[in-house]
């Protein structure tokens, strides 16, 4: 394991020990994680070696029973469908290549519909800024690589099935325009 990896696990550990839901709670490990790419984490070969025959593909770099920090690659014109991380709290930052990242909140005024915003639709790649996700804030999201690329992913706490803490898959259904605003209708995929 390299130093850099080392240096982030304490980063995540210390960040992590208390549950994190607010933006300010992930500022410390956001400054850190800036400065990750693929070189400093002695993962360039890894990169490279991505199987172009997956739609996607994933390491684990480090878990416990609090957090986990994976290592995921997508092949040009591949995706990791639009999903959810419900009750987490994370960081996104690409280390390798480019990708679009798309993501949505779902509409609080329209709790129980359904519906959601768009609120980021953006090409990011190694000197884009990490991304933050919340329980309640860019949740639902999908990446598209627009080359080979790869980002590390960072989240506390874990999926658990039995705690109502697991990944749910979903797909746009419907674009519906209310009030000058767009909105997304989301069904389970």
């Amino acid at each position: 394991m390299g130093e850099v990896l080392q240096q982030l696990i304490g980063f995540c550990e210390q960040t992590f020990a208390k549950d994190v839901s607010q933006p300010w709670e992930l500022n410390r490990l956001l400054s850190f994680v800036r400065l990750l790419n693929a070189d400093n984490l002695e993962l360039t070969q890894r990169c490279s070696d991505l199987d172009r025959s997956l739609s996607w593909d994933f390491e684990d770099l480090y878990s416990t029973d609090r957090i986990f920090i994976k290592l995921l690659l997508i092949p040009e014109g591949k995706k990791i469908p639009l999903h959810d991380h419900p009750e987490m709290s994370g960081i996104v930052k690409s280390i390798w290549g480019s990708m679009q990242f798309t993501a949505y909140d779902w509409a609080r005024e329209y709790p129980y519909s359904g519906l959601t915003r768009k609120i980021q639709d953006t090409r990011v790649d190694g000197a884009s800024e990490p991304g933050m996700l919340l329980p309640q804030w860019k949740n639902l999201h999908t990446m598209q690589a627009t080359e080979d690329c790869a980002f590390i992913d960072i989240f506390s706490p874990l999926y658990y099935d039995d705690e109502n803490r697991k990944c749910t898959y979903y797909q746009v259904s419907e674009e519906i325009q209310q009030e000058h605003e767009t909105f997304y209708r989301l069904v389970k995929a």
